[in-house]
């Protein structure tokens, strides 16, 4: 099989940027699961919508203390994501329903 070399002409500055954004929320007078699924199937769905990202709820699923969230997205520059995954950061601490313990983001 030949090997593939990259060809000059087809390369462009516009390297696609992938981001991963984790949150770890604390929440506040949560009573049962069936309540933390509420609160984290309304972030998710705001977070899909306004931002066009990919999202899911990670670790902590039987917690009725701690709520993990995942986000993912993809841009042709890192600025764009960091305002993104920085939007979400300040959406999730003005809630009060819960506190950010702990977040980070990395990229691929």
């Amino acid at each position: 099989m030949p090997r593939r070399t990259r060809n000059p002409r087809h390369e462009t500055s516009d390297t696609p940027h992938f981001g991963v954004c984790r949150f770890v929320l604390r929440l506040h007078d949560v009573r049962s699961l069936k309540e933390k699924r509420s609160i984290s199937k309304s972030l998710l769905a705001r977070a899909r919508n306004r931002f066009n990202v990919s999202a899911s709820e990670v670790g902590f699923l039987d917690s009725k203390t701690h709520l993990g969230l995942t986000f993912a997205a993809v841009s042709s520059g890192r600025a764009v994501i960091d305002s993104m995954f920085n939007e979400i950061l300040q959406g999730l601490d003005i809630d009060p329903r819960f506190e950010v313990e702990d977040y980070g983001q990395e990229y691929i």
